[in-house]
């Protein structure tokens, strides 16, 4: 089932006891936390961090786990799609400046492939650039601001995943990704990741073996050097 990002949204909760006993997982809309039909400002619409807002994916998924919700039934929702503003002034393209409404299309929205077409032929050698600080993807020009999870961030978004434990992720919708460039950098961090623990898992015994390898040989030379001065003792002593 598919759950809002914050289990608790205008004084309604969802029961999550009642979630985490009868289905199997639930999926986090992770997205369209700001719209261009909506506010009159830009706003990244699938943050994973916002340094001055809780509305972001990773407070979202606090909550979550605070509440008790099993990491093992969340499913990470993955936006393949992304929003565009219009802006009031060419000289504030910054996240969070004032906006008259949706750009591009009639509501803003854009999917992936979409979006690095219109960057392509309208950006004019310009390019994207990706945000860490909110894990986003932003291009930006005199007159509109556009917001999306590209290659970077899905990545990112993936190691968040594994890092919490979660059970997956789930994209919406494949049919807006380019040529599966985003499906693949997916798949690529979540077996880099899977990689890392089964180094994390093999590298564990192996040093516990070395480890006590190391104390048995300790301790065999020190009783082999003990026996010896026994013996040079007892000598000398019979002499």
């Amino acid at each position: 089932m598919g759950v809002r990002y914050l289990p608790t949204i205008e004084m309604v909760s969802y029961p999550i006891d009642s979630i985490s006993r009868n289905v199997d997982w639930a999926h986090v809309v992770a997205y369209d936390y700001h719209l261009p039909t909506r506010e009159n400002f830009t706003g990244v619409h699938a943050a994973l961090h916002n340094p001055s807002s809780h509305v972001n994916t990773d407070f979202g998924i606090r909550e979550w786990l605070n509440k008790g919700f099993p990491p093992t039934k969340l499913v990470l929702g993955l936006p393949y799609h992304g929003w565009a503003w219009k802006l009031v002034s060419s000289k504030d393209n910054a996240i969070g400046a004032p906006a008259s409404g949706p750009a591009i299309t009639i509501d803003g929205s854009m999917g992936y492939k979409t979006i690095k077409s219109y960057i392509q032929d309208n950006g004019y050698g310009a390019a994207s650039v990706y945000n860490a600080t909110y894990v986003v993807n932003l291009f930006t020009s005199p007159t509109l601001s556009i917001n999306f999870d590209g290659v970077e961030v899905v990545k990112a978004k993936i190691s968040y995943a594994k890092e919490k434990r979660l059970i997956g992720f789930k994209a919406f919708h494949l049919s807006n990704d380019e040529n599966w460039a985003l499906s693949r950098a997916a798949q690529e961090e979540d077996n880099q990741e899977n990689n890392k623990r089964l180094l994390l898992k093999m590298i564990l015994p192996v040093s516990v073996v070395v480890i006590l390898a190391a104390a048995m040989l300790y301790y065999l030379r020190r009783r082999k050097v003990k026996s010896k001065c026994n013996s040079t003792f007892n000598h000398e002593k019979r002499n």
